[in-house]
């Protein structure tokens, strides 16, 4: 039991590490909300299950931009400036993007 509990610290440690300064990040839960960011942080831990980008001013999605988030179940996106979304963006993500979440 102890193993485990020590495991289980450093893989929240190791995470807590790799999360970008403007953002707050909890095991498998990143939020950048507000953080004024005009694109994608790029140090946001790739084992991000939830991705809370909301109020930024963000303006170009890529398949590119999601990429390395392979297990990226839910996206918030609302209040950016979101004028291009590239066609696959989203194709290699099993995706919940709200739809409330891209109206500006």
């Amino acid at each position: 039991k102890q193993w485990y509990q020590r495991r289980v610290r450093a893989l929240i440690s190791r995470v807590t590490r790799s999360c970008p300064r403007v953002c707050s990040c909890e095991t498998d839960h990143v939020s950048c909300s507000g953080a004024g960011v005009d694109s994608l942080p790029s140090d946001i831990p790739s084992n991000t299950k939830t991705l809370i980008l909301s109020r930024n001013r963000l303006s170009t999605l890529t398949r590119e931009t999601f990429s390395r988030f392979h297990n990226l179940t839910h996206l918030y996106i609302d209040q950016n400036r979101i004028k291009t979304v590239d066609k696959n963006t989203f194709s290699q993500n099993f995706l919940t993007v709200p739809y409330s979440a891209l109206i500006p």
